[in-house]
C-alpha cells in the first residue's frame, strides 16, 4: 500500500504554478523574509509544513482530507484557468469556486493556526489552574477519567497538578481540531467574500507577485488603525491569481476591469509583502514594490534586505 504523504502544501502548487515562468518546469524565485534570503526553487519545496492536513480519527485514513483537498483544488485549477482566459471573475459556478478557495486560504494556514493555539493555550491554562487549585477534587475527577478510559491509567496526579498550577505546560489543538474549525468558519465566512464586488486588476506594466498568505485582508485606507473585518465596508479582499491579474473585492465597489501601470502594480505588491507569513513568491526578481503609498517603486532585488519589514514567522520545516 502506498504511504500517506506527510509533507503538505498550505498553499496548493497549483496556484503556485501560475506565478512560475515555465509551469511546466514550477520554478519560482522565493524571497524569505526571516533569513533575509532569495533564491529560486521548485514549487515543491514551498509553502508546506509536514502533517499540516494529517488526521487522527477511528476508522479513517490519516491523509482522508490531504485527499478530500486535492480533489476540490483541481476543480479550484480549472475555475481559475477559466477566469483568467475569459478575462473577467463574473458570478458563475467557476467564480464562486474560486471565491470559496480564497476563502479558506484566508483562514487555513500556520499564522492563524498559531493565534488559535496561543488563544487555546492561554484559556485552558486559566481552566486548569482553576481545577488544580482544589487537590481532592481534582484527584476526583483524574482518578474518574482515568477509570473510564480518556486519560492514561499510569497519569500521576500529583505531577499533572503541579504542573497546571505551575502553567509549565503547553496546550495546542490538534490537527484535526483545526481542520474542522477552518473549515466550518470557511462555509461561515464565504458570503462576506462572495457578496462582493471586484475589480478584476490586469498589470499593464510589471507583474503581480504572491505569498505564503496568498489572500489579504486589509483597508481600502491603509492608515486606518483597527483591524479589518469581513463584513465591514472601507475592507478589501486581495488575492493575486498570476503575474498579470489579481482580484480586489470590497462591499461597496461595482464591478469592473481596471489596468495598473507600473506604480500601481507595485502599491499591490507592497499590501501583498506587508501581509507574508514569511515568503514572498514571483517569476523573477523583476518585481517592483511599495510599502508606502507615496514612495518610488523599489526593485524586487532589494526586498530580502528591506529594513522596514518584520516577518510574521513561526517555526516552519
Amino acid at each position: 500500500m502506498e504511504e500517506p504523504r506527510v509533507r503538505h502544501h498550505y498553499v496548493p502548487q497549483f496556484y503556485l504554478k501560475q506565478f512560475a515562468r515555465d509551469q511546466a518546469e514550477a520554478a519560482l524565485y522565493v524571497v524569505d523574509l526571516e533569513t533575509r534570503r532569495s533564491f529560486t526553487t521548485g514549487t515543491r519545496a514551498i509553502a508546506l509544513e509536514r502533517h499540516f492536513h494529517t488526521i487522527e480519527v477511528a476508522g479513517q485514513p490519516s491523509d482522508i482530507v490531504e485527499r478530500a483537498l486535492a480533489d476540490f483544488e483541481g476543480s479550484v485549477a480549472a475555475a481559475l484557468s477559466h477566469i483568467l482566459n475569459r478575462g473577467f471573475l463574473g458570478g458563475d459556478a467557476d467564480a464562486q469556486t474560486l471565491l470559496f478557495f480564497a476563502t479558506l486560504l484566508l483562514l487555513k494556514n500556520p499564522a492563524v493556526r498559531a493565534k488559535m493555539d496561543d488563544a487555546v493555550n492561554t484559556f485552558m491554562k486559566m481552566v486548569g489552574k482553576a481545577q488544580a487549585s482544589n487537590a481532592e477534587a481534582f484527584a476526583e475527577h483524574i482518578t474518574e477519567m482515568m477509570a473510564d478510559g480518556s486519560m492514561p491509567a499510569d497519569t500521576d496526579v500529583d505531577a499533572l497538578r503541579g504542573a497546571l498550577l505551575e502553567g509549565s505546560h503547553t496546550i495546542s489543538m490538534a490537527t484535526g481540531g483545526h481542520l474542522q474549525n477552518e473549515l466550518e468558519n470557511a462555509h461561515d465566512l464565504y458570503p462576506f467574500v462572495v457578496g462582493r464586488n471586484w475589480h478584476f486588476l490586469i498589470a499593464k506594466a510589471g507583474q503581480f507577485i504572491t505569498s505564503d498568505r496568498p489572500v489579504v485582508l486589509n483597508w481600502a485606507n491603509p492608515q486606518t488603525a483597527e483591524p479589518p473585518g469581513l463584513a465591514l465596508k472601507g475592507s478589501r479582499v486581495l488575492f493575486p491569481l498570476a503575474p498579470t491579474v489579481a482580484i480586489n473585492g470590497g462591499l461597496e465597489l461595482s464591478n469592473q476591469t481596471i489596468e495598473l501601470d507600473r506604480g500601481g502594480v507595485a502599491r499591490i505588491n507592497g499590501r501583498i509583502i506587508r501581509q507574508a507569513r514569511r515568503q514572498i513568491y514571483a517569476r523573477d526578481d523583476g518585481f517592483e514594490y511599495q510599502l508606502k503609498e507615496d514612495e518610488e517603486p523599489r526593485s524586487g532585488c532589494d526586498l530580502a534586505n528591506e529594513k522596514r519589514l518584520i516577518p510574521n514567522a513561526d517555526d516552519n520545516e
